[in-house]
């Protein structure tokens, strides 16, 4: 019966049965209307006796609940147009408690599993899950799309109390309460949203009070002192990339009638997402805002408007008030905006805009408020534009905009460049009426494009945009001076329409030195093509006779994928003058023709800087009849140069490109009437236009090699006028020159020979910066056969030295010619033999291309012959050969020594030099079996040899270096061992200077070779000497040794060792320091630091001082100690003055004076040996006291003093003993 009596509500259900607990399991059912359909897997009702007893008991037995389990909801689009019965909050809250009282008593307690909401394009709106009601109370969780995390219900409607609504979003930590309350026939609404996300606390308290007759408010009020909503972006959308929107103020007050509104806070986004897109750093970005106003239904008080980031500033100064009904503004107000470009990273650019609006001037023509506006612009640039200033006035309403003025200066107020736009444009058909002028620099427009291209200003005049958009009408008149590196200057001038911004109309001209072309045309462009057409053009110059085009001509190039060629059409261009005529013409169909006939370069050689006015076009054909796969065509060319009057140079040319190949049917160069060069050629290959997009292959070259015959024949000899007019036209010399030249066979086959005979060939005139050196007797004969290339004679002499080369190739290595192979670069020569020497050269000859240090001495002799595969063999001669000395390094003489080469081997053979007199010696070898990896081994010894010889040092070593690369798989290592030994330094350095100059500090290993070549070489170096130099200074002196280790790579060496003083004394004006042996040392536990550990004591009278030097040559911690005990000032200051309360003039001029006096002497001189007191006490009388003490030896002196008690005393003092 359930099923039927369901059927009755809409309800549809699958089967009912009788559940193990006695209650009605019913499953598949189904609840359809409309726009909406619920169905549930399975409900299981109570008991029949269990709900009875329920309900007339009041107690709820174990098995009197109403269960579910999945309830599914679809909503659709309601097709139905009727007006749904509006029904208002307090009708709605009394239906729900009579609801509720119904359920009271009737309603057992529900259950359910879950409950999704879906739309009707199948996403799931929400998803409720383990809901409950009982006793007015509803439990449960939901889940929005797309928030992520649950929310936790609690909902209550007690009986005769107010309702309230919880929900809780564990997630962010958030809370809702709402507070549900009957008021009269009112409803008020009170909530508090409060969070803790992200230790962010935020609270929003609000309530409102709905009557029974509308769902506005009667009142409404809502608060917070701190909101961050930008977490909660965060959270839940995070692809908005809002990552803090903070509210530090939130008010709204409503009475039914007027509001009051005030909001306050700052947002920060991150639009890195928008990187791709937009370019630039964009990264995170803030916002301050401050908003506040009041008003009703009808219109708004904006009292407060304020926006601050990085880059923009907005502030309203005064109220401003809109009314709704009328749209218009009321009363005066001005807002203001500045913007720093250079702040933001939205796009490129730079400088400061200062904008205003002024509301409420006057009414507009529709009713509207009229605003006007401004805008001042400084530093402005956008990529590569450049404005320095700006200023802009107008007016705007709902009907149009009226543009005052809009003055542009690309260089500033005051530079000879600005630009002026005026008029008005209608908004409801966009129709314009602009005027404008403008003048912009050179300078400017030059940057803009890239290249020095205007040398005067563009200037625009009687300009005028008219119509309504896009169907615009642009004209005006246009100036401008344009000049190249291959152009003299062009003057342009004339009138320019531009329509519907698809057509653009020219007439004007442009003026060279005297000639001037006038012309009328029209470019145009459709979807479909480009197209340009001349009605017209007069070409005057002042010394030929006028061209004029014969008739209108259009060029025309579709907008298609195909080539180039079949895209591109010209109709006939005919320049026809009295005496001359050049015509073009070009179509897919009939290829391109082009002819000229007596054109004198002189007419273009005004227009361009290189000089042609000696150059007469007498005829030239040009015809090319087919573009793909190759080109097909001749060329026929007769010009001629006027040299002196009446006599001239000339050239005739004619080529035919077939289907064959190349056919060069005619050369001829006559010079003065007489044949300098004559010939023909045949040559099997085709010339053709490579392929779009056809990478490296064969559709990408130029050309195409073909198995046809080869044959040719060009013969020539200079004389002397050519000679002379060849180089000063060109700046090659080229004397006594003869060519004679026979080719047959093929590419891969040729047979023939060649003849070159050159007296004197010279590039100097050409590259005079680089003092090239003139060949002279160039005699060079080749043959080539069946079998072979023979280079028979290849002789010159160049710089006073001769050359000779020999050099045979078999013919079968010509074969790689047709494919042009060059990834094998020894393949020219593995089949190759061939031979050259150089006889006693002398280096004095090269003394101009040789660096500086080179002495003007040294002989070369040697051969280089190379056999089939690559086989090497050859020697090399040189000796005497010098280097000047440099400011560290000695002179290097004796140069000299043997390179022999054998079967890719190259050694050096009694290789050796004089390093400023001490003999060096140089063995080693080159293995060149593998050309890209070669071997090596080098070994370098020397005794005694000065390697650092300065004004100030002498260093001298032992020399044993090793430089080895023997295995392939392995590292260049540098190894052996440097023996330091009898060197001298002089420093010249004052321990009491007031300041002492230094360069930038260094740490160990106090050098790295970077270079990518050498980076990875390795070191294994020893450095010792056991008293190897010698310090000497006025104040100063001591003997060091070294143990040092270099290793490590040469790009991040490793240092470590000791460098050790000898004893040694410093000197005080005070007292003299005896050292101690000590040391500075690198360990490898800390490589990068200098560590020391000096020591020293000095005695005077009877005060004994003592100084510690330790820590690292960065921060050295320097200690005095002394007996009698003295602070440390007092120490510092007797070291310095000799005293301790006088002044110790007298010490300290002893002091300068022992300085003059042993400048010159490496050993102690006598005033080492004399220290006197001065003023270090007063006597009785107020005279400064004396003491002068003169060692004998290190335990015998002899004292003599003034003493307080104004007495004078001699003492022989012993000392015993020393601390």
């Amino acid at each position: 019966m359930l099923p039927r009596a369901l059927s009755y509500a809409g309800v549809a259900v699958d089967s009912v049965e009788r559940a193990p607990d006695g209650g009605l399991l019913v499953s598949g059912v189904v609840f359809e209307r409309e726009s909406l359909r619920v169905a549930a897997d399975r409900i299981l009702l109570p008991n029949e006796v269990d709900y009875l007893w329920a309900v007339f008991s009041g107690v709820p037995g174990a098995g009197s609940f109403i269960e579910a389990g999945q309830l599914r909801v679809f909503l659709s689009e309601n097709k139905r147009e009727a007006t749904p019965e509006v029904v208002y909050l307090p009708e709605l809250y009394q239906a729900i408690e009579d609801g509720l009282v119904l359920a009271d008593r009737w309603a057992p307690p529900v259950r359910v599993e879950a409950v999704e909401v879906i739309n009707e394009s199948g996403q799931m709106l929400l998803l409720a899950s383990d809901l409950s009601y009982a006793g007015r109370s509803l439990q449960g969780l939901f889940q929005v799309n797309p928030v992520e995390g649950p929310f936790g219900l609690d909902a209550e409607l007690p009986a005769g109390a107010p309702g309230q609504l919880s929900l809780r979003h564990e997630a962010t930590d958030t809370s809702l309460v709402l507070q549900l309350e009957r008021r009269g026939d009112a409803v008020q609404i009170a909530g508090d949203l409060h969070g803790n996300l992200q230790q962010t606390a935020s609270q929003l308290k609000f309530s409102a009070d709905f009557g029974p007759a509308s769902w506005v408010p009667s009142s409404a009020h809502a608060e917070s002192a701190s909101f961050d909503l930008g977490a909660y972006f965060e959270q839940f959308v995070p692809d908005v990339g809002v990552r803090e929107l903070s509210l530090s103020r939130l008010e709204f007050d409503w009475d039914g009638v007027d509001y009051r509104a005030a909001l306050g806070g700052r947002a920060v986004a991150d639009f890195s997402q928008f990187e791709p897109d937009l370019g630039g750093d964009l990264g995170e970005q803030s916002l301050a805002f401050a908003l506040s106003g009041s008003g009703d239904l009808d219109g708004v008080l904006l009292q407060e408007l304020l926006l601050r980031s990085e880059w923009l500033e907005l502030e309203l100064s005064d109220p401003l008030q809109f009314n709704w009904r009328e749209a218009v503004f009321a009363g005066r107000a001005h807002l203001a905006a500045r913007m720093d470009l250079g702040a933001q990273a939205w796009f490129d650019a730079d400088g400061v805009l200062e904008a205003s609006l002024d509301f409420g001037l006057e009414k507009g023509t529709s009713g509207l408020g009229v605003v006007g506006f401004s805008l001042q612009g400084s530093g402005l640039r956008y990529q590569d534009f450049l404005i320095e200033d700006l200023e802009s006035r107008g007016r705007v309403d709902a009907e149009r905009l009226e543009l005052e003025t809009l003055r542009l200066w690309p260089s500033g107020r005051g530079a000879g460049d600005v630009a002026s736009l005026a008029g008005s444009i209608i908004f409801a058909d966009l129709q314009s009426d602009f005027e404008y002028e403008g003048t912009l620099e050179a300078g400017l427009l030059n940057a803009m494009i890239g290249q020095p291209l205007l040398v005067e200003p563009l200037r625009l005049h009687a300009g005028r945009i008219v119509g309504a958009w896009p169907a615009l009408e642009i004209r005006g008149d246009l100036e401008t001076s344009l000049q190249s590196e291959a152009t003299e200057q062009i003057d342009l001038k004339g009138q320019f329409l531009l329509r519907d911004l698809n057509s653009l109309e020219w007439a004007g001209a442009i003026h060279c030195e005297g000639a001037e072309i006038i012309v009328e045309a029209t470019a145009r462009q459709s979807p479909a093509a480009w197209s340009v057409e001349v009605a017209s053009l007069r070409w005057t110059d002042p010394v030929r006779p006028e061209w004029i085009l014969v008739a209108p001509v259009r060029l025309d190039l579709q907008r298609t994928e195909a080539a180039l060629e079949q895209r591109l059409s010209m109709s006939a261009l005919t320049l026809r003058g009295s005496d001359s005529k050049a015509s073009v013409a070009y179509s897919p169909e009939a290829g391109l023709e082009a002819e000229f006939t007596n054109l004198s370069l002189v007419r273009v050689d005004r227009w361009l800087r290189a000089e042609l006015s000696a150059y007469h076009l007498e005829s030239a054909r040009l015809s090319i009849s087919k573009f793909r796969p190759y080109l097909e065509g001749s060329i026929s060319v007769g010009a001629e140069e006027r040299i002196v009057e009446g006599a001239q140079a000339r050239l005739e040319i004619l080529l035919q490109l077939r289907e064959r190949g190349i056919s060069v049917e005619r050369v001829e160069l006559g010079f003065l009437g007489q044949s300098v060069l004559s010939g023909g050629l045949e040559l099997p290959l085709r010339l053709r236009i490579p392929e779009a997009g056809a990478g490296d292959g064969d559709a990408a070259e130029f050309y195409e090699l073909l198995d046809g015959a080869l044959s040719g024949q060009l013969k020539g000899a200079s004389t002397p006028e050519f000679s002379r007019w060849l180089e000063a036209r060109t700046g090659i010399r080229m004397d006594g020159a003869s060519i004679d030249v026979d080719l047959g066979g093929a590419l891969d086959q040729p047979v023939g020979y060649a003849h070159l005979r050159l007296d004197e060939f010279g590039l100097g005139a050409r590259f005079p910066e680089i003092k090239l050196p003139a060949i002279e007797k160039l005699d060079l004969r080749l043959r080539v056969d069946e079998t072979s290339l023979d280079v028979q004679r290849f002789d010159f002499v160049i710089n006073r030295e001769r050359v000779s080369a020999r050099y045979t190739m078999p013919v079968s290595t010509l074969r790689r010619l047709r494919e042009l192979d060059f990834s094998e670069p020894w393949l020219w020569m593995q089949e190759a033999s061939g031979s050259i020497e150089l006889e006693n050269w002398q280096m004095q000859n090269w003394q101009d291309w040789l660096p500086p240090y080179f002495r003007q001495s040294g002989s070369l002799s040697g051969a280089l012959e190379l056999e089939r595969g690559l086989v090497w063999a050859g020697d090399l001669q040189f000796e005497n050969f010098g280097l000047r000395p440099t400011d560290s390094l000695p002179a290097v003489d004796s140069i000299g020594g043997r390179i022999r080469l054998r079967d890719r081997m190259l050694e050096i053979e009694e290789a050796g030099a004089k390093v400023g007199g001490s003999p060096i010696e140089l063995h080693g070898w080159i293995n060149l079996q593998e050309w890209q990896r070669p071997l090596w081994s080098f070994d370098l010894s020397g005794v005694n040899v000065p390697v650092v010889r300065t004004t100030s040092m002498i260093l001298r070593s032992d020399i044993d270096l090793h430089l080895k690369l023997e295995d392939a798989a392995a590292t260049p290592i540098l190894s052996g061992e440097l023996r330091l030994r009898s060197g001298t330094l002089l420093v010249d350095i004052d321990p009491l200077a007031p300041s002492l100059q230094r360069g930038p500090r260094m740490r160990p290993p106090f050098f790295s070779i970077t270079e990518e070549l050498f980076a990875d070489w390795r070191f294994d170096l020893k450095l010792s000497g056991n008293d190897f130099v010698r310090v000497r200074s006025p104040y100063f002196r001591t003997s060091l040794s070294a143990d040092l280790d270099l290793k490590g790579s040469f790009a991040q060496p490793e240092l470590t060792g000791s460098v050790q003083n000898i004893g040694g004394e410093l000197f005080f004006p005070g007292a003299k320091f005896a050292l101690d042996d000590g040391e500075a040392f690198i360990e490898a536990s800390r490589p990068n630091v200098m560590q020391l550990d000096f020591s020293g004591m000095a005695q005077r009278a009877s005060r004994v001082i003592t100084m510690e030097v330790r820590n690292t040559l960065d921060d050295p911690q320097i200690q005095f100690q002394s007996s009698p005990p003295m602070s440390q000032a007092d120490t510092v200051r007797f070291l310095a003055t000799g005293s301790t309360t006088g002044s110790g003039l007298g010490n300290v001029g002893l002091y300068l004076g022992q300085g003059m006096m042993g400048a010159g002497s490496m050993n102690e001189s006598l005033a080492d040996r004399v220290s006197v007191d001065l003023g270090e006490e007063t006597t009785r009388s107020g005279r400064n006291t004396l003491g002068v003490r003169f060692e004998l030896t290190p335990v015998w002196s002899i004292q003599g003093e003034y003493d307080i008690y104004d007495s004078y005393n001699a003492n022989l003092i012993w000392s015993l003993f020393k601390r």
